[in-house]
């Protein structure tokens, strides 16, 4: 845009005012910042310990909203804290069959198809509708005019499908399990994942499946399950209570309830943001007995869990020193933005 020369002094006397306090407040802000990059920025531990005591676990809460509330955009890089060892094993030998992908070798994950070679297990549920009234036309659905003023809705279906597979001129339906969600399959045992439970499956006999056991969740939901070696890794998320953080509730067994106590839940020792707690559980899935677990606190919108081949991990993060942060990229990658005396 052209600006009439009678004009331009005020626009020229503008910019160089905005310049001079802009270049006076970049150097009052590098004197104040510290003079060997990187000194002064807050170091890292990325160690994790246990909480000693309910009392224990509400301070470092208190701590996490205070950096919280006072978060001003600048963050840390993720860092990873090693969290659980689950041991090591002789390779298995290598299948075609049931898994579903092999983004890490020697983990299956779950998913709503699965096959043990000869039958296929199909996961699905027929979505509900409301019946329409017919009309002279032939559409909807025709209802007696005496039934059609309350008509009941058809609720969803959920059901495991059986397939016989092979050979394929046999091919046929074989069973069905009156439930379904994602699955994992352990041999003779089909695992179903649903909302609100683990369910374990004895399907030795496809006509005749038959339920083993059921481990319900307790006030929290599925964040990730895994298959390895022959046990069911799965990671449940909880939404912490600050005024009583512990003990986590984890399952329900029938009346009885297993929880997490304050004195078995990490936590770094560097100060993070925590709303949520994750406990990893390896579970016998013949049996559904809970073999270990571990749990850890964690932020919902932030961490990060991944379960690889021999450790489970959680990513967390945390506020860094902006000032500290800027005046190192300053004598680092842009020197050239201000004059040498400035950085002195």
């Amino acid at each position: 845009m052209d600006i009439p020369k009678r004009n331009r002094h005020p626009y020229i006397i503008f910019v160089l005012i905005a310049s001079v306090f802009t270049f006076t407040v970049l150097a009052l802000f590098l004197r104040k910042a510290p003079k060997t990059p990187g000194k002064g920025i807050q170091s890292i531990e990325t160690k994790v310990l246990k909480f000693q005591s309910e009392s224990d676990f509400k301070n470092y809460l208190q701590k996490a909203q205070n950096i919280s509330s006072n978060f001003s955009g600048f963050e840390q890089a993720p860092q990873a804290a090693k969290l659980n060892e689950f041991g090591t094993s002789a390779a298995p030998a290598v299948e075609r069959i049931s898994e579903t992908n092999v983004q890490v070798k020697g983990i299956d994950e779950p998913d709503i198809v699965k096959t043990d070679g000869k039958n296929i297990f199909i996961s699905n549920e027929v979505g509900g509708f409301y019946p329409l009234r017919g009309d002279s036309t032939g559409t909807g659905i025709a209802i007696p005019e005496a039934d059609s003023l309350i008509y009941p809705p058809i609720y969803p279906q959920t059901q495991t499908q059986i397939i016989n597979a092979f050979p394929v001129a046999e091919l046929s339906k074989t069973g069905k399990i009156d439930m379904s969600g994602e699955m994992l399959l352990f041999g003779k045992t089909l695992v179903i994942l649903r909302s609100n439970k683990l369910t374990g499956v004895d399907i030795s006999d496809p006509k005749n499946p038959k339920q083993i056991w059921s481990l319900d969740f307790d006030n929290n939901y599925l964040q990730s399950s895994r298959s390895r070696n022959g046990e069911l890794l799965v990671v449940m998320q909880n939404s912490l209570n600050i005024s009583s953080p512990c003990p986590i509730p984890l399952f329900k067994l029938g009346v009885n309830s297993i929880t997490i106590p304050c004195q078995d839940i990490y936590h770094p020792v560097t100060i993070v943001p925590a709303d949520t707690t994750y406990t990893v559980s390896k579970i016998d899935p013949a049996t559904g007995s809970i073999k270990s677990k571990t749990s850890f606190i964690g932020s919902s919108g932030m961490s990060v869990v991944y379960v690889s081949n021999s450790s489970a991990y959680i990513t967390y993060t945390y506020s860094g020193d902006f000032l500290a942060f800027f005046a190192r990229f300053i004598e680092e990658k842009a020197p050239d933005l201000l004059p040498q005396q400035t950085l002195i």
